[in-house]
């Protein structure tokens, strides 16, 4: 079990310092795509039926990465994210 975990973290760890070094868009992306998979995840441990999960959390991540692509952040026009 801790093996697994072991293999797990030094592989996404790899992801991270690859989207790192590719840049922006492709931290963007990895970032959504982890923030998706555990939205999806909590969601479905929240209980919610059927394909609801994987929609909201779909939604949610467009929403996020459309805000990045047209320039808002957080502290620019009070959005707390």
């Amino acid at each position: 079990m801790l093996r697994t975990r072991i293999a797990t973290a030094v592989v996404l760890l790899l992801f991270v310092l690859a989207a790192l070094w590719l840049g922006r868009p492709a931290f963007l992306a990895l970032a959504a795509l982890m923030f998706g998979a555990a939205l999806w995840e909590w969601l479905r441990l929240a209980g919610l039926p059927g394909r609801g999960a994987p929609a909201v959390a779909l939604v949610l991540v467009g929403f996020l990465v459309l805000l990045d692509r047209v320039g808002v952040t957080p502290g620019e026009t009070g959005l707390m994210l």
